[in-house]
C-alpha cells in the first residue's frame, strides 16, 4: 500500500427531536461496502478525549387538523421556543473486548459531565452534576471505524441526563473513512444507530463525500468531509406506534494518527464535526387532535484525544 494513502478501509436514540424536547420540558419544569480489518482485536491502555458539545434547537409544534385556538398547545410548546445546551465532556476509553465478526468493543466511561443550559433573555444555568458522570456505554465498531451498536445506551438516557443529545458523539470518536490516496476524493455511507430499548431507538445515514487532504511533517492524516444526513426512528412501545423523519446536513475534518495496524477509534487525534438538522414527530392520537412537533437542530462538536 503506497506511502501516500491514509490506509483507512471503506465502509460500506430515545428521539432526536424528541430526546431534545424532553431536555427542554425538563429544563423548563425542573455503511455499506467492502470492509478491510487491518485491526481485528481491541487491546492497548486506557486513553481520555475531550469532548466540547453545543446543541441549539428552535421548537414548534401545530395540529393537523384545524382546531381553532389552541391554548393548550401554546401553553405547553410555547415558552419552549429557542434553547441550547453545551456539554463539557472527558471520556475514559478502553479497548473492552472482540466479537466472533471481529467487531470490537470500546467501554466510555463520562469521567466528566458538565453542562450550560442557555435560554434567550436568560443568565444561562450551569449544572455541574446532571447525571452522566460515571455512567458508561460500550461503542462496538469494527476496526475501519463503522459504528454497529452503541450498547447500555439506555444507561445515559432521558432528559434530566442530557444523553439523549448525544447521538452525535458515536460518529464524533469513531468516524468511518474510505480509503483515499492523498488528494482523493470517494464518496461513502455509513450508518450509526442508536436504540434505548428493543423497540425504541433511530438510526442515522451519511452519505458522505471524503477528502484526503494529505499528511503532515508529524505523520498525521488529514481528511474532510461533507454530505446529506436522513434520520428514521420509531417507538413501538407506545399504541399505537410513534414514528419519527429528519433530513439535514453533516460537515467535518478528521486528523488520524498514521498506523493502519490500529482501529481507527485509537487513532483518531481530533475531530470537528457539524450538523444540522430538521426532525418531525407526529402523534395522531394526541390529546386535542393529531399533532406535529417539527425542531431545528444545529450541532457543533470537538473532540480532541489527550497527549500522554
Amino acid at each position: 500500500m503506497s506511502s501516500r494513502r491514509s490506509r483507512l478501509a471503506p465502509n460500506p436514540l430515545r428521539w432526536p427531536a424528541g430526546a431534545l424536547i424532553a431536555l427542554a420540558l425538563g429544563a423548563l419544569l425542573a455503511a455499506c461496502g467492502a470492509r478491510q480489518h487491518t485491526a481485528t482485536h481491541a487491546e492497548g491502555a486506557p486513553w481520555k478525549v475531550d469532548v466540547a458539545l453545543s446543541v441549539d434547537a428552535r421548537t414548534s409544534a401545530r395540529r393537523l387538523e384545524d382546531v381553532g385556538p389552541d391554548l393548550a398547545l401554546d401553553a405547553l410548546f410555547g415558552p419552549l421556543g429557542a434553547f441550547g445546551v453545551d456539554l463539557d465532556l472527558v471520556l475514559d476509553m478502553t479497548p473492552s473486548r472482540t466479537f466472533r465478526d471481529g467487531s470490537l468493543g470500546w467501554l466510555v466511561v463520562f469521567e466528566r459531565a458538565q453542562a450550560t443550559v442557555r435560554r434567550p433573555g436568560q443568565d444561562p444555568v450551569a449544572i455541574d452534576d446532571f447525571g452522566l458522570q460515571g455512567r458508561a456505554v460500550e461503542l462496538r465498531t469494527f476496526g475501519d471505524g463503522e459504528i454497529l451498536v452503541v450498547d447500555q445506551a439506555a444507561a445515559i438516557g432521558g432528559a434530566d441526563r442530557m444523553g439523549d443529545v448525544l447521538d452525535v458523539l458515536w460518529p464524533l470518536l469513531s468516524p468511518a473513512p474510505p480509503s483515499l490516496d492523498a488528494g482523493q476524493e470517494q464518496g461513502a455511507q455509513s450508518r450509526w444507530p442508536l436504540m434505548v430499548g428493543p423497540q425504541r431507538g433511530w438510526r442515522h445515514t451519511l452519505a458522505a463525500r471524503w477528502r484526503n487532504e494529505g499528511q503532515d511533517d508529524a505523520g498525521l492524516w488529514h481528511l474532510a468531509y461533507d454530505g446529506p444526513v436522513e434520520v428514521r426512528g420509531q417507538d413501538r412501545a407506545t399504541s399505537p406506534w410513534i414514528g419519527v423523519r429528519g433530513r439535514g446536513q453533516a460537515e467535518g475534518r478528521v486528523t488520524l494518527g498514521d498506523d493502519p495496524g490500529v482501529p481507527v477509534a485509537a487513532r483518531l487525534v481530533d475531530h470537528d464535526l457539524t450538523l444540522t438538522r430538521t426532525v418531525e414527530i407526529e402523534y395522531p392520537h394526541a390529546d386535542g387532535g393529531p399533532l406535529r412537533v417539527t425542531q431545528e437542530q444545529r450541532y457543533t462538536a470537538h473532540a480532541v484525544r489527550r497527549t500522554p
